[in-house]
């Protein structure tokens, strides 16, 4: 613990939007250095922490942090992700996960908090995992147990399931995992919408839109709810309703909507998010400092974790280490 404040410490590796950082505050820990390579990403945490991160994983060692308790791993989903090509190790990000565990095995962390896209758990028919797991073993680390959490059950307005995981200390002494089970009511995007003279500008023109009559009965009030499409073809023209959680922004997402994707309003037209809609859809603090535009920024949301959600794993692995409730 640090001896200042009396808080467990974490790091953030591939810290992008620094979400995991903030979920780890909120549930009683002390960040204490971030790393992230992209220039948006480091001026946006500078704008909202006023730390600067450090660079390339692949270029530092564990030295290069401040002791800690937790590594944070958020490591690139491109290669993994079923929206793309799924190269695996192969991408050219694809092997910031093992950086990342070699990273905390040489600060000697008690444990390494990871999210990525479930695809990473099945790709190559789970010999990816395989090879994750392997690598943790060979740096003294327990395999990573996970669980997919749903960011809309946990009071968040997007739906965007991410696996999360937790890997500790070969031989630590920790209290059994107990994952988050929340039972938040449904949180629907219009009630993160901005008033529509503050967004006339993402309203999309030049194509008609097509209602789709409903498949079949909705039971799940956490899932998003697609209403119709573009009649014109792009990319993505799916249109979803705004009385439901919104689905999974998309940070390469082609198409008129961008990474937001595109919502049927009560005006009877169709529109893409504001940055500040789709922060407030995934539980960022209205406080957020978001410098750049839609598209810009949407590149920034696509690839970021939900703060709730973070939160929430970031407690029970507080919980784990020290057999105690996170301070509040």
């Amino acid at each position: 613990m640090s001896p200042s404040s009396g808080k467990l410490r974490v790091f953030e590796l591939c810290s992008g939007t620094n979400a995991l950082g903030l979920g780890a505050e909120q549930a009683g820990f002390e960040v204490v250095g971030t790393a992230e390579v992209a220039k948006d990403a480091r001026l946006l945490s500078f704008l909202n922490t006023g730390r600067h991160p450090l660079g390339d994983i692949r270029k530092l060692k564990g030295t290069d942090f401040p002791e800690a308790e937790v590594a944070g791993a958020g490591s690139s989903c491109k290669g993994f992700s079923h929206v793309g090509k799924r190269q695996g190790f192969a991408h050219p990000e694809g092997d910031l996960i093992l950086h990342c565990i070699r990273i905390a095995s040489e600060r000697g962390v008690k444990a390494i908090v990871t999210e990525n896209v479930e695809g990473l758990t099945n790709h190559e028919n789970g010999k990816t995992l395989e090879v994750i797991n392997e690598t943790l073993i060979r740096h003294g680390y327990t395999p990573f147990a996970g669980r997919i959490l749903r960011a809309s059950d946990f009071a968040c307005a997007t739906t965007r399931p991410r696996w999360f995981a937790v890997s500790f200390q070969a031989g630590l002494n920790v209290a059994p995992l107990e994952w988050p089970t929340p039972k938040s009511p449904p949180v629907n995007l219009r009630s993160v919408l901005l008033p529509d003279h503050l967004v006339e500008n993402l309203y999309i023109n030049g194509s008609t839109f097509v209602q789709e009559g409903p498949k079949k009965l909705r039971t799940d009030p956490y899932a998003a709810l697609r209403v119709g499409y573009l009649a014109k073809d792009y990319p993505d023209r799916r249109v979803y309703s705004i009385d439901a959680p919104a689905p999974t922004f998309l940070a390469g997402m082609g198409g008129p909507g961008g990474p937001s994707r595109m919502y049927l309003m009560d005006n009877g037209r169709v529109r893409r998010l504001a940055s500040k809609e789709m922060l407030a859809a995934m539980g960022y603090p209205s406080g957020f400092r978001m410098p750049f535009d839609s598209f810009r920024a949407g590149k920034l949301i696509g690839n970021a974790i939900c703060p709730p959600v973070a939160k929430a794993v970031m407690a029970m692995t507080y919980k784990a280490i020290t057999g105690m409730e996170p301070p509040q």
